[in-house]
């Protein structure tokens, strides 16, 4: 569809002098005058009953029932007017969903990504830049070399121009030579390796092949075998330590006599003997070999040339034994002897 647009202004020829060759009329502009209406005119609907085609824009209608491609349109004419002027595909419409504040005004809070400019201070987290400038002069260092300047506080002339100057190394305080620090040239030990030479005062080399080799235990002037050295596996704590709190033979006294006596390191005393009783002595005292030193805990008598005709007839007197001694008694018309363990503190 097109619109009838005059090509000849024959108006304005009216007001050229006689004789202006554009003051004529000619054929060929009023045959393309009516062309263009013919164009127009034929590229328009009638009013009634028209037939359109393509695309049918109406931009105001009263219509009852409205149909597209068969289906009847139910949104409201206040509704549809919200799609006048819209030329943007569905596609490009369903962009907006999610948006919960104007577009435009968001839009222009933001900065173009061609030649921005921003104000304030700009945050910018990761750029990748081709080229950079700072007050119209182009940045030419590298991202590492800028990255040199990271933690200085202040103007880095002026602390280079507080700094002294190094032609050599004795400007450095340093008394080696350029040959004996280049020996550190490849040296892969770390600091504390490093260290381990403190104190050596010469080669160490030599300090070694001074040494001897160790093949065997014996090399060392061990005479232990590995077996009597593996006595030791096990042990937690200093040995002599333990050995010491362990009971000696000397922690034991004694009196290895017929009659006689020992005591433990933790006081108990056991003491033996053999003693000769008068026939029919009754409650009869004997004394221990030692005295104990708290109490007597038990006392065993048996005799010790007893006969079937004669009987077993004798026992601990009445009186319980002291200290020092114990009593016994013989209901025997003949003497005898008899032996006694006794057990006590």
């Amino acid at each position: 569809m097109s619109n009838y647009t005059k090509a000849t202004d024959f108006a304005a020829k009216d007001s050229l002098p006689s004789g202006d060759a554009a003051k004529v009329i000619k054929g060929a502009e009023f045959e393309d005058e009516f062309d263009a209406i013919a164009t127009a005119v034929n590229s328009k609907a009638d009013t009634a009953s028209p037939t359109f085609t393509g695309i049918v824009t109406i931009p105001t209608a009263a219509v009852t029932t409205f149909s597209l491609g068969g289906t009847t349109v139910t949104s409201t004419a206040a509704e549809l007017n919200l799609l006048d002027g819209v030329t943007a595909t569905t596609t490009e419409i369903n962009y907006v969903d999610g948006v919960t504040s104007n577009i435009q005004t968001q839009l222009d809070a933001k900065a173009p990504t061609a030649s921005p400019t921003f104000t304030g201070t700009a945050t910018i987290p990761t750029a990748s830049v081709t080229t950079l400038n700072l007050g119209g002069i182009a940045l030419t260092s590298t991202a590492v070399e800028l990255n040199y300047v990271n933690g200085v506080t202040s103007n880095i002339q002026t602390q280079l121009n507080s700094k002294g100057t190094v032609d050599n190394l004795g400007d450095l305080g340093l008394t080696a030579t350029a040959v004996e620090i280049n020996k550190l040239d490849g040296v892969t030990a770390s600091t504390t390796e490093l260290n381990y030479v403190t104190g050596v005062t010469s080669s160490i080399q030599t300090q070694l092949d001074a040494k001897g080799t160790v093949s065997s235990l014996s090399d060392l002037s061990v005479t232990a075998t590995a077996a009597e050295l593996n006595y030791v596996d096990g042990v937690t704590s200093n040995v002599q330590t333990q050995l010491n709190a362990k009971v000696n033979d000397s922690d034991f006294t004694q009196s290895l006599a017929s009659n006689g006596w020992t005591e433990l390191p933790n006081g108990l005393i056991i003491q033996w003997g053999r003693q000769y009783l008068a026939a029919n002595a009754s409650n009869s005292s004997v004394s221990f070999p030692k005295a104990f030193t708290t109490a007597c805990f038990q006392v065993v008598i048996t005799g010790e040339d007893n006969t079937t005709s004669r009987g077993d007839n004798f026992s601990l007197g009445e009186t319980a034994p002291t200290t020092s001694t114990f009593r016994i008694t013989n209901g025997v018309n003949e003497g005898l002897y008899f032996r006694f363990i006794a057990i006590g503190h």
